[in-house]
């Protein structure tokens, strides 16, 4: 009987299940929420529902990392949760457009942990990972925000 492996970054995932568990988990904590509070947030004024949606997907992903300490289990739950907001594309009463904007912004949040996180944060103190999600939330507003600025 042939075991397969997932490699991350040189190392072997030994337990498969409970890595493939934790990605599930808490992506569908993250995608639930998105697709509820963030559904709901969507109805407020411009940028109201990001900035109160960008912190809480921040600290889920980091809470993943701190599970596991693997990118690809960022990126995984990253995935996970822009599925499931795509079930409000079957929503009433809702722009394509309030759906897929911020399924853009959790792809880039997603990128921005898995290249920024890891190399930032110290295994063995998790006091800096809110400054560390405050940081990542400008970089991704500037990166997503300023293109969209200039065309109008």
């Amino acid at each position: 009987m042939r075991m397969i492996f997932l490699m991350e970054g040189g190392r072997v995932i030994r337990n498969k299940k409970t890595f493939i568990s934790n990605i599930i988990f808490w992506g569908s904590i993250w995608g639930i929420m998105e697709a509820t509070l963030g559904y709901l947030l969507h109805w407020l004024p411009q940028l109201i529902s990001g900035n109160i949606m960008f912190p809480i997907g921040a600290a889920i992903l980091l809470l993943a990392y701190k599970v596991n300490s693997s990118r690809l289990t960022v990126m995984g739950v990253g995935l996970v949760a822009t599925l499931i907001k795509a079930i409000n594309l079957c929503m009433p009463n809702i722009s394509m457009f309030k759906v897929l904007n911020p399924m853009i912004s959790m792809l880039i949040q997603t990128l921005l942990f898995v290249i920024i996180v890891p190399l930032i944060i110290d295994k063995r103190s998790y006091y800096r990972s809110f400054f560390v999600i405050f940081a990542i939330q400008e970089i991704c507003r500037s990166c997503y925000l300023k293109p969209n600025a200039t065309k109008s």
